[in-house]
């Protein structure tokens, strides 16, 4: 008898079906992976780009309102030492409360990321 033509007992179609099922976990896990972490990818790189943005955005904004400043006052050194004051009091205030502004919102992005079954 050949191999292919035999039956196989209940005990043999058993194992191969918890085989078979063992591997499309697995295959399920996998893509669960890849779709997690080209999410989280795609996110980070976003919050680079937009980080840097932002930043160039905050220094014209600073630069402009330096020149502002001194002119008001009728010194343009003046006007930027007053616009360094606030910018080292806004770093203050951001690590100040750098747990509840960024670490806190990074768990809860990251939990959702990888954690949320595709239900909305």
């Amino acid at each position: 008898m050949d191999e292919n033509t035999r039956q196989k007992s209940p005990v043999e179609e058993i194992a191969d079906s918890a085989k078979e099922y063992v591997n499309l976990k697995m295959d399920e896990y996998k893509l669960r992976g890849v779709e997690g972490l080209s999410t989280l990818f795609n996110t980070v790189l976003f919050i680079i780009i937009a980080a840097i943005v932002a930043g160039v955005a905050l220094q014209m904004l600073g630069l402009a309102a330096g020149y502002a400043i001194g002119e008001a006052t009728g010194s343009t050194a003046l006007g930027f030492t007053i616009m360094g004051a606030i910018f080292i009091v806004v770093v203050l205030v951001l690590y100040l409360f750098r747990k509840r502004l960024f670490v806190n919102q990074l768990i809860r992005i990251f939990i959702k990321l990888f954690f949320d079954d595709g239900q909305k």
